[in-house]
C-alpha cells in the first residue's frame, strides 16, 4: 500500500477501478441518483494552502525512502523538508495535510460523480470567476474566517475541516448553526458527540476532563442542538500523513512507517513475547501547554515509574522528545505503549504504537472516535484521565499476552486496511453524497454572511460542577 503513496495518478485510479467493488457500488448509486434529479450538481472546491507546492509524482519515486532523502539533494525540495518558519506558525505546515489530501481525492471523487476540485487559496481568491461558480467550499477551519465575509462569495457554502488535533468543536467565523456550515469533518471526535456541550476551559472539552475544579471553566452558548450536531462527519483521515509522507504537511519523521503498509504483519512487526520493554512512554513537558496538560504527562511518568519499581518491569521513559531513531527503536520494541493527551486528544504516537504493533494504552478513549477509529473497544485500552487504574490496565495487558496479542494484530490490520485509498475514498464520497444532498445545501440562504460564533458563557463555578461519572 506504501509504495501507491509515490504512484502516477492514472496507476493509482486503474488500481481503485480494479480492487474496490465497493467504490464502483457507490459511483453507480451517485450517478443514478444526479441523473434522477435526486442531487443537484453543486460544484465543489477544496481550499489548499497557498505554501503547498503541487504534488511532484514523479519525484515522489525516487524520494520514497530515507537513504534518497539523505543522498539526493533534488528531495529536499519536497514540503517534508524542516523549514522553521512554516513549521512554526499559527497553522503550521503539519495542519494542511488534511485539505492537501483533497488533491489526491479528487480524481477518485470525480469519478463517483462529483463535481471537485482542489485550488491553492490564494489563487482561488484571485479568479472572480472561480470564487462566483463554486457552490460549496472545502475549507480549513482557521481559513473560514478570511473568506466568510468576502462579498463575492455571499452565495457560498462551507464545509470545514479539523485541522487541529482537539477533538471539541471550535470556536468559527460563524454560529456552528449557520446555514452556510453543511458540515464539519474531523479526524478525531468526542464520543458521544453532545460531549461538545459539556464545561470547557480554554475552549476544550479536554481541559476540563484533566481539570474539572478550575475556576475558568465555561459552557458553550448557544448549545449545539441534536439536529446540528448531524453536521459532524468523522471521515478524515488522520493516518493520511504516514500514508502519504512527501505531501504538503509532511515530515521526514514519517517516512518511518512506510513499511508497515508496504510489509506483511509478520515482516514488519515482532511479536509481543520477544519484546524488550514491558512499557513505553514519551511524556515530554511542553512550555507551551497549560499547566494541567504537563502535570497530566507527569501523572503518566510517574505511575509508570511506579509499576517499574513495584513489579520489576522493563521500561523506557522519554522525558524529552526523543530522536526519530531512539523513538522508532524504542516503539519497537514495546508491548504496552502509554501516549497522554497532547496539543488535543489525538496524538501521532497513537497510531505510530498501532503501526508498530504495541498496544495502545489511552486516556478516556472509550470518549472519543476517530477515522479509522483506533479508540473504540478491541483496537486500544481506555485508562483514565489520571492513570489511577494504569496499574490494572498494564497488568491485565501483560498478563494476557496472547490475548493483547491479538488485539494489536486486529489494530494493526483494521488500521492499515481502513486507511486504504478505497476505503477513504468511500466513506468520503458517502459523506459528500449525504452533505450536497441536505436541504441546506440548495435552500435560498437567509441573510448575506454568517455571524460570529464564539463561547460566550462565564458561568458560576458551582453550576457547572459534575461528579466524577458525568466528567
Amino acid at each position: 500500500m506504501g509504495k501507491l503513496a509515490t504512484a502516477l495518478p492514472v496507476a493509482w485510479f486503474l488500481l481503485l477501478a480494479a480492487d474496490s467493488t465497493t467504490l464502483q457500488s457507490t459511483r453507480v448509486d451517485l450517478l443514478k441518483d444526479w441523473e434522477s434529479g435526486n442531487i443537484g450538481r453543486r460544484t465543489i472546491v477544496a481550499l489548499v494552502d497557498s505554501e503547498c507546492p503541487e504534488i511532484d509524482y514523479e519525484l515522489e519515486q525516487w524520494c520514497s525512502d530515507l537513504q534518497e532523502i539523505t543522498n539526493n539533494r533534488n528531495c529536499l525540495k519536497l514540503p517534508f523538508a524542516e523549514q522553521p518558519r512554516l513549521q512554526d506558525r499559527k497553522h503550521a505546515m503539519r495542519r494542511t495535510t488534511y485539505l492537501a489530501m483533497f488533491r489526491r481525492l479528487v480524481p477518485a471523487l470525480s469519478q463517483l460523480g462529483f463535481d471537485i476540485s482542489a485550488k491553492p487559496l490564494d489563487r482561488f481568491l484571485a479568479s472572480h470567476r472561480a470564487m462566483e461558480t463554486a457552490d460549496i467550499l472545502i475549507v480549513a477551519e482557521y481559513t473560514l474566517t478570511e473568506i466568510a465575509f468576502h462579498k463575492e462569495l455571499g452565495h457560498a457554502r462551507f464545509i470545514v475541516v479539523q485541522t487541529s488535533e482537539i477533538g471539541t468543536i471550535p470556536r468559527l467565523a460563524c454560529e456552528f448553526g449557520d446555514q452556510r456550515i453543511l458540515a464539519f469533518l474531523q479526524h478525531t471526535a468526542l464520543y458521544p458527540l453532545l460531549e461538545n456541550n459539556g464545561p470547557l476551559i480554554d475552549d476544550q472539552r479536554l481541559m476540563a476532563w484533566l481539570d474539572p475544579m478550575n475556576v475558568s471553566i465555561q459552557m458553550r452558548q448557544p448549545e449545539i442542538t441534536k439536529e446540528e450536531l448531524k453536521k459532524v462527519y468523522t471521515v478524515i483521515p488522520y493516518v493520511y500523513r504516514y500514508l502519504h509522507p512527501l505531501d504538503c504537511g509532511g515530515r521526514k519523521w514519517f517516512l518511518q512507517l512506510q513499511p508497515a503498509f508496504e510489509k506483511s504483519r509478520a515482516e514488519w512487526l515482532l511479536p509481543l513475547e520477544d519484546r524488550r520493554y514491558d512499557v513505553v512512554i514519551v511524556a515530554a513537558a511542553n512550555p507551551l501547554y497549560p499547566p494541567a496538560k504537563n502535570e497530566h504527562r507527569l501523572m503518566a511518568l510517574q505511575m509508570v515509574e511506579y509499576l517499574e519499581q513495584r513489579h520489576q518491569l522493563q521500561v523506557r521513559t522519554f522525558i524529552r522528545q526523543p530522536t526519530t531513531r531512539e523513538f522508532f527503536d524504542t516503539v519497537q520494541n514495546a508491548k504496552v505503549f502509554v501516549s497522554p493527551f497532547g496539543h488535543g486528544e489525538a496524538a501521532g504516537h497513537d497510531y505510530e504504537a498501532i503501526l508498530n504493533g504495541a498496544v495502545l494504552v489511552k486516556p478516556n478513549s472509550m470518549r472519543l472516535r476517530s477515522f479509522p477509529d483506533i479508540y473504540s473497544g478491541g483496537y486500544s485500552v481506555s485508562c483514565q484521565s489520571d492513570f489511577s487504574d494504569l496499574e490494572q490496565v498494564v497488568m491485565t495487558v501483560l498478563g494476557h499476552l496472547e490475548r493483547a496479542q491479538a488485539l494489536v494484530d486486529t489494530a494493526y490490520s483494521k488500521l492499515v486496511r481502513d486507511s486504504s485509498v478505497e476505503n477513504v475514498v468511500h466513506t468520503l464520497g458517502d459523506a459528500l453524497k449525504e452533505i450536497v444532498s441536505s436541504p441546506a445545501a440548495t435552500e435560498p440562504l437567509v441573510g448575506a454572511s454568517c455571524k460570529p460564533g464564539f463561547f460566550t458563557a462565564d458561568d458560576p463555578i458551582e453550576q457547572v460542577f459534575f461528579n466524577d461519572r458525568e466528567m
